[in-house]
This record gives structure tokens, sequence and C-alpha cells, in this order.
């Protein structure tokens, strides 16, 4: 079944999947939801590329950020180097030279790997799983996607606390304004950018998950390139994307929103 005739099926409306497909490389994948409904808006890319599950790279950071502010330690900071060492292991950051001493909004703003490692070893995995579950990790979105297996993100009702909230979308606001996913940043879009190897394939999978307006979300949006980078490839499909919608929203009119 291709995208676009999965896409007439689930109802999405036919404008805004043929545009979405058209701002796409063929080779790329993405889709667009209506944030207050749920509703499958476009979903484009080959079918071997959207229906497989794919490591989701540097997005699991935020998973990592909500688990610090619930737990009160997302003021934390540490030094980045550009290596963690921990019982006898050395990863390394993106930023071989590192990105010096920094705190939860700029480490998820510049995607720091050294300041993740740290805050998750210091969470530890009971509060990591917990933070995942209440985000809706391991459970289907309810979509309507026909074959959808449980692990997408979905939340279902407001969880945490207000200012927690706002702390994560600041920090993801400045990931696209100045950080890794600038190649975002001439649209009102919040997101993160990821990069994760695919077994068998040289180049790694560019991401890039995030939500407009970015002050007022109504659409969220969802990228990914094969052989990319998600700060620069993914993130500027997700604004191809985004743009799109806003054009496709502003011929609705106000009887059609």
């Amino acid at each position: 079944m291709t995208p676009l005739l999965a896409a007439l099926l689930l109802g999405a409306p036919l404008p805004l999947q043929a545009e979405a497909e058209r701002a796409l490389p063929r080779e790329s994948a993405g889709a667009l939801m209506d944030v207050a409904s749920g509703r499958l808006l476009a979903l484009v890319g080959p079918d071997d590329l959207v229906r497989k599950a794919h490591a989701p790279g540097s997005l699991m950071k935020l998973v990592t950020a909500w688990a610090a502010l619930r737990a009160d330690l997302g003021t934390r900071t540490f030094d980045c180097n550009g290596t963690d060492v921990h019982r006898g292991r050395t990863r390394s950051c993106w930023r071989r030279d590192g990105h010096g001493r920094l705190g939860m909004r700029q480490a998820l703003s510049d995607s720091c790997d050294v300041w993740f490692y740290r805050m998750a070893r210091l969470l530890g995995p009971a509060r990591l799983l917990e933070a995942a579950r209440t985000l809706g990790l391991g459970r289907p979105t309810g979509s309507d996607v026909e074959g959808e297996a449980a692990g997408a993100p979905a939340i279902r009702a407001r969880v945490g606390v207000r200012e927690d909230w706002e702390e994560l979308v600041r920090a993801l606001r400045d990931a696209v304004q100045s950080g890794t996913g600038a190649a975002a940043g001439d649209l009102p879009i919040a997101g993160k950018t990821g990069t994760a190897p695919v077994a068998g394939q040289e180049e790694p999978l560019a991401w890039f998950a995030g939500f407009a307006p970015d002050d007022a979300p109504q659409v969220a949006v969802v990228t990914f390139v094969p052989e990319g980078l998600g700060s620069r490839d993914a993130a500027a499909a997700a604004a191809d994307l985004v743009r799109v919608y806003f054009q496709w929203r502003d011929r609705q009119g106000p009887a059609g929103r």
C-alpha cells in the first residue's frame, strides 16, 4: 500500500497529503498529526522505511530530561570535556572538544551526550522507565494506522507540573533557534534532533520530532532521513512539512479550523 493510499483510507486530507509528499525527498519519511485530536494529517515516505521500527537516537534524551525535572534535578550541571568515563568504559560526546559546564536546558538544546550519560546514571533505571511510561512509550498511539505496534509516544492527559513542561518547551525552542535543530529555525518550531546507527548501513538515520507553533502547538511533526544528520537533514525536512501544514491551514479559513 502506498503512503498516499494509506492516508486516503485513514481520512487524511488529500491536499495536505499530496503537498507533504512533494515537500520531502523520495527517500525520506515524515508525518504530521493534529495535536488536539490525534488525527493523522499526512504520512509520507517509502513503505519499507515507514513500517520499520527504528532506534530513536537522541530523541530519548527527552525522556531523561523529563525524568530529571520530575526528580527535581533539572538544575543540575555537569562538565563536558568531550568524554565520559564510567567503570572503565569511555564514551564520547558528539562534540569532541566538549561543551564545558552546562545545565539541562543547554544540554538538551546542544544535545550534549556527556550531560545525559551522567544524568541517566544519577536517575537510575527505575526513574527513567517510569518517566518513559508516563510519556506513553510502549503503548500504541491510537492513530488508526494499520498494523501499528506498541512502542510509539502518546500523552492522553496532562502529566507533571506546568513549570516542568514549560522548562522542557523552552529547551526544545532553544534547540531550534540556536542549537542542533537550527536548520528548522526559520519557523516557530520546537523540537529535538537525533541520529541513530542502522545495522548494515554506514551512515546513521537522522530524526527530528517536534511541534508548531512553539507557543501554541497545533501540529506535531516527525521526520527521519536515511544516511543523514538530525541537525541538518531531518530538521530541514521537518521545517518543510510544517510549512506545508501552515499553508494548508491558512487556506482552510475560519470555517475549516
